[in-house]
């Protein structure tokens, strides 16, 4: 990936995009936390294809947000990236054919090669191919439709989510979901990881694959994706944005909803066995939400609540352990805030000399 360095301004005539995906440095280590259920042989390469597939997953998601004369049409073109990024042997498309910026000098190739080349080196990546491309292709469509067309309206979003839901109805499992919430857990890149780290092991066959894919579709990916929107409220609610909770009725049904997706979530994590990890992985995501300063707005005290019951005995280690994190992390931004404000001080003073 050497194409992708950060600092080759050559190669960036997207500072801006870049600069947005930076902030969001912390998906990255969510991906790779799924590397701790791949197999110890391939655990660098597992954990190499899923950082390029999320790096990927965010400059685009940035690259979308730039205003655009047809939004619908250049995201579909931007985002077929991701549905190439797991399909070693496949040819490059045109990325950029409907976006302002003609090319990236090889960033966004060079994120889909990373990502492919180590696929191809996963022992069970044939097992789980089928549902990688299907799972990227939601992923795409979502991405692709969630941030509106050119009047900003969202009718994308509700018909393609409708379609899924009626796709996925077909299948007659309860409880029902809602179509906006079958459309949130198709956004959700968590599945694609836990099937690159299920390829790692030799012993992986299609129906273990299968178990993990309906597991995290749409059971545990909806579960990512709401919590993600109901902690984002002051970003989300900018003019504009996207909000997947405002389609529920009130707050309270959010908060029923939400308990009984996650209650349905932890029983599928469960049924794939301790030996996967799963459930560790779904209780360590819903602390980390749940442990951030917005979650603890008085008006969500109470899904809160809900949600930490629903995580069980995993509750109390993984709370500490994120809020311990989070800690760290204020503490590291006021040590790097008080060096900066120590360098402008010298620097004020040498221009004083």
């Amino acid at each position: 990936m050497a194409q992708a360095r950060r600092g080759d301004t050559e190669r960036d005539p997207s500072p801006h995009s870049l600069d947005a995906q930076d902030a969001k440095r912390g998906n990255l280590e969510g991906a790779v936390a799924f590397a701790a259920l791949a197999a110890p042989d391939h655990r660098l390469s597992s954990a190499r294809a899923m950082v390029a597939y999320q790096a990927a997953f965010d400059y685009l998601d940035c690259l979308c947000e730039t205003p655009h004369a047809d939004p619908i049409r250049n995201g579909a073109q931007l985002n077929h990236a991701l549905l190439l990024a797991v399909q070693p042997g496949q040819e490059h498309d045109d990325y950029y054919a409907h976006h302002a910026a003609s090319e990236d000098g090889g960033y966004l190739r060079a994120l889909v090669a990373a990502c492919r080349s180590a696929l191809g080196v996963l022992p069970a990546y044939p097992a789980v191919s089928d549902g990688l491309v299907r799972l990227s292709s939601r992923v795409a469509a979502y991405q692709t439709v969630n941030h509106g067309d050119a009047d900003g309206s969202h009718d994308a979003f509700a018909r393609w989510a409708t379609s899924e839901a009626a796709h996925y109805g077909r299948r007659g499992e309860a409880p029902k979901l809602c179509w906006w919430e079958i459309g949130a857990a198709g956004g959700s890149s968590l599945a694609v990881f836990a099937l690159i780290a299920a390829a790692t092991d030799p012993l992986t066959g299609h129906a273990q694959a299968a178990a993990i894919e309906d597991a995290y579709f749409p059971w545990i990916g909806a579960v990512n994706s709401l919590l993600d929107s109901l902690i984002d409220q002051n970003e989300d609610d900018a003019p504009g944005q996207h909000r997947l909770l405002d389609y529920y009725a009130s707050p309270e049904q959010a908060a029923d909803r939400l308990e009984l997706i996650s209650t349905h979530a932890i029983h599928r994590a469960r049924e794939l066995g301790p030996r996967h990890g799963h459930t560790l992985i779904l209780a360590a995501m819903t602390s980390l939400y749940l442990s951030s300063a917005d979650a603890r707005a008085p008006n969500l005290c109470c899904v809160r609540k809900r949600l930490r019951r629903c995580v069980g005995p995993l509750d109390t280690p993984t709370m500490l352990v994120m809020h311990a994190r989070r800690t760290a992390g204020l503490i590291a931004a006021h040590g790097r805030e008080q060096t900066n404000a120590g360098r402008a001080r010298i620097s004020r003073y040498l221009n004083l000399k």
